[in-house]
């Protein structure tokens, strides 16, 4: 499979091959497999976004990387409008979008379970926001509209944001796979200063060349550096709670063969064990819990690692042609205004003014005076802007801009009715309900996850002492020991929902009427089940429905004080009987003390 992730024993340190040559062999091998991919990618950049892409190291804080080849810029405001929509819809800052869940409904319905993990699902929204990470999500759609792939990174930070986001330009990482299809491996190359080195590393862990331009204060010299996290062959539960090396995935960072200038021994180059820093050129050996690399992918076959298919791809033909259109039909405005022109030996050597109004004096007498047009430029520009009105509209479409813009464009005098407001987002549903879901495996689910374990490591040890200051509360009791799933209730995630909510209502409505004919039809309907679906459906909180053992309870409840109501009713009425019986007039007896007799 291309791409597919051999980390276990080429970088396996307890085999043969432990040194920085192996991972150097396979940072090339990977890099190898992103590099078919630059041509295509550099020309996206080149006409939509020529600033983002990082094909070489060098094109960091280069400001002459601007939009030469860009003359209309229809691509650019579409990708703008599709990621607002994109993040408008399926994770808005400004509304939950996601909820936590035990996985087992009866646990969430819980009170305690269920303030806890409304609780915690606020908190991690609110580090989210503090920690850029819906600015980095933006980005990464962007790099995905656009490139096909985007990857973001999810760093636990010491201070009181908890973790730090950061998004990769394309062409500055490669990425492998698994035989499932996810992306486990990620590597990445930069460049940085001997101070940055020493200001990350340490001086200590910095290999000898770094340690010798810090020592003669050359600060600035650029050094390449490489970085890798892929699946660990050493991982060990029990080992990692006091060495991060040890976690499920490892992390390596190290000064690639060429980036050292002072490597001449390369016996030596090849010989340090990777979980040494500070040999070989070796700078940081540690670990990750989970994978912290989100990689997301438009659309791709099943073989290849890279996406295949996404807007920009798709309309770069029509973006092309969009540039071509808007020079032609610049040019055409220019020669109405301002026509090529031809002119007699009247005017050599004289100066000649095409200011409106201005008035040149030629010569009578020559057969061939004068100025004059050297062809007549009557363009149909019209016809030319019909044209390139054509190409910007399947730009848009490319973009999905017409789906985001679909209420805001609607330029009739009477607004929309509801009916009509519904089947419009059906429709956009349609096209958007396949793009949450890629969205939510490949980066959703992933950031989540990671950002809630997070939270959840750094609040354990305030757990554990009783002390108050935790990034989230105490767990119940009622929880117990369970893993967390995500529910999404983002805009889209929500409307997707209620297309089938429609059809659950639509059959219970056509069960009421037929009820009215036919009352035993209702013996069909599980109603208990119709509320709980119609509740998940429209995404209403799941403490609002109560657990089937409370809801059982309730019911036996009732009915004992329902028994016992009407058993003091059929005692009120005997003993209002019986009066009626002790009060009849039978001559001197009654109806009561002849019944006793």
């Amino acid at each position: 499979m291309a791409g597919a992730s051999t980390t276990q024993g080429v970088l396996d340190p307890s085999g043969d091959i432990t040194s920085r040559y192996a991972l150097d062999h396979y940072f090339n091998e990977l890099w190898a497999t992103m590099s078919t991919w630059k041509d295509l990618w550099r020309e996206l950049a080149d006409y939509i976004m020529p600033t983002r892409s990082r094909f070489l190291m060098s094109d960091a804080n280069k400001g002459n990387r601007h939009n030469s080849l860009i003359l209309d810029g229809t691509a650019k405001r579409a990708l703008n409008n599709a990621k607002a929509g994109l993040l408008a819809g399926m994770a808005s800052p400004s509304r939950p979008w996601f909820n936590l869940s035990t996985g087992d409904k009866d646990k969430d319905r819980n009170p305690s379970v269920s303030e806890w993990l409304e609780d915690s699902r606020n908190r991690a929204m609110g580090y989210m926001e503090g920690a850029n990470y819906y600015g980095s999500l933006g980005e990464q759609l962007v790099d995905e509209m656009v490139f096909g792939t985007g990857a973001k990174i999810i760093l636990a930070d010491p201070g009181s944001k908890m973790f730090r986001t950061v998004t990769f330009p394309i062409g500055s990482y490669s990425i492998a796979q698994n035989s499932h299809g996810i992306v486990d491996t990620f590597a990445r190359e930069f460049s940085q200063t001997v101070r940055q080195i020493v200001q990350e590393y340490g001086y200590d862990n910095a290999p000898d060349s770094v340690q010798k331009d810090w020592d003669n204060r050359s600060y600035e010299t650029p050094y390449e550096v490489r970085w890798m996290i892929y699946p660990n062959p050493e991982a060990n539960e029990q080992r990692a709670e006091v060495d991060s090396r040890y976690l499920p995935f490892r992390e390596v960072h190290w000064i690639s063969q060429g980036g050292d200038q002072h490597a001449t021994d390369v016996d030596r180059w090849a010989s340090g064990a990777i979980d040494s820093a500070g040999q070989s050129g070796v700078l940081k050996v540690s670990g990750f819990h989970e994978f912290p690399v989100s990689v997301g992918r438009w659309d791709k076959n099943d073989d290849d690692v890279f996406a295949t298919s996404c807007p920009g791809m798709d309309a770069k033909g029509d973006i092309k042609t969009l540039q071509t259109q808007a020079r032609d039909l610049w040019n055409a405005i220019k020669k109405k205004i301002n026509p090529p022109l031809k002119a007699g030996p009247s005017v050599r050597n004289k100066p000649v003014s095409m200011m409106p109004g201005k008035v040149n004096i030629q010569n009578e007498t020559s057969n061939n005076a004068g100025l004059g047009s050297l062809h007549e430029t009557n363009l149909d520009i019209d016809h030319l802007r019909q044209a390139k009105a054509e190409v910007r509209d399947a730009v848009k479409e490319h973009f999905m801009e017409p789906i985001f813009l679909m209420l805001i464009g609607d330029s009739r005098s009477t607004p929309p009715t509801a009916e009509e407001v519904r089947a419009r987002a059906r429709e956009k549903l349609s096209i958007l309900g396949p793009i949450l879901e890629r969205q939510s495996d490949d980066i959703f689910d992933k950031d989540i996850d990671r950002i809630m374990n997070i939270l959840i490591r750094r609040s354990m040890p305030f757990w554990a002492l009783g002390l108050e200051g935790a990034p989230l509360m105490q767990p119940p009791e009622a929880m117990g020991e369970v893993a967390l799933e995500v529910e999404y209730v983002s805009e889209v995630a929500q409307a997707q929902k209620q297309v089938g909510l429609a059809g659950l209502e639509q059959h219970v409505a056509f069960v009421g009427q037929l009820s009215a004919i036919v009352p035993q039809t209702l013996d069909n309907m599980d109603w208990d089940e119709v509320v709980r679906l119609h509740a998940e459906m429209s995404g209403t909180p799941a403490r609002v429905t109560r657990p089937y053992d409370e809801t059982a309870e309730l019911r036996a409840v009732r009915a004992q004080r329902e028994a016992e109501a009407a058993k003091a009713e059929q005692a009120a009425a005997g003993a209002a009987a019986a009066k009626d019986l002790s009060q009849a007039d039978m001559g001197g007896d009654n109806a009561l003390t002849r019944l006793a007799a």
